[in-house]
């Protein structure tokens, strides 16, 4: 009997012609839903790694963007993967900062932050970061919208990274938020981590399509 994932991965019409989920955004605070109903944003956290590039061509093929909140040396020196986050910018994937060694900005001086928040790949300077683990303070969040970033957490966690090995666990975050009785007066942000391969391989493709379905934008 098929399953779940056979249906969707077998399938080869995945979300086409879709908005990117955060260049609209131009709020105040702390970002961690989308205004605008039947949205999904997609955004995956911690790389570039190994398997940030298998994402790639997926996405071109069916016009979908996504986030990346980049870290500098959290899995590796980031100038190692230079060609993907510079072919990630270039097919209009939106790229933000997720602080250089992955840190708790809110035990870090405004010094410190500056220097988590300090590196150029692409030659321009990211407007959306996101906290490592989502944790920020007053301190950390005045200084940070002070220089000019959008703090961006999430509404929908996958937590693939509690279960690497298998996806329909972090497939039920999605089934849970996109299925609910109100879903569509709603958008959302959905977190994942492109370092985690059978995210970047099995994941987002399906992702991708089970949104179409149940009537939201990528």
């Amino acid at each position: 009997m098929p399953t779940f994932f056979d249906k969707y991965v077998s399938e080869s019409d995945h979300q086409k012609a879709a908005n990117h989920a955060l260049q609209k955004l131009n709020l105040d605070g702390i970002i961690t839903s989308r205004t605008i109903p039947n949205i999904l944003a997609i955004i995956f956290d911690d790389g570039p790694f190994e398997y940030t590039e298998k994402l790639f061509d997926f996405l071109k093929e069916e016009s979908t963007r996504v986030t990346f909140f980049l870290n500098g040396e959290s899995r590796g020196d980031i100038h190692e993967f230079g060609n993907a986050v510079r072919r990630a910018y270039e097919e209009g994937h939106q790229i933000g900062l997720h602080a250089w060694n992955h840190a708790d900005l809110t035990t870090l001086s405004e010094d410190e932050i500056r220097e988590e928040m300090s590196w150029n790949i692409i030659g321009v300077r990211p407007v959306y970061m996101r906290p490592s683990c989502g944790y920020v303070d007053d301190r950390s969040e005045g200084y940070l919208h002070k220089n000019g970033y959008k703090i961006v957490n999430w509404s929908t966690d996958t937590n693939d990274w509690r279960h690497p090995d298998d996806v329909e666990a972090s497939m039920k975050a999605y089934e849970s938020a996109l299925t609910r009785s109100d879903a569509h007066k709603n958008g959302y942000i959905a977190l994942q981590h492109n370092t985690i391969e059978s995210t970047a391989e099995n994941l987002a493709p399906v992702v991708a399509r089970y949104a179409k379905e149940n009537g939201f934008k990528v």
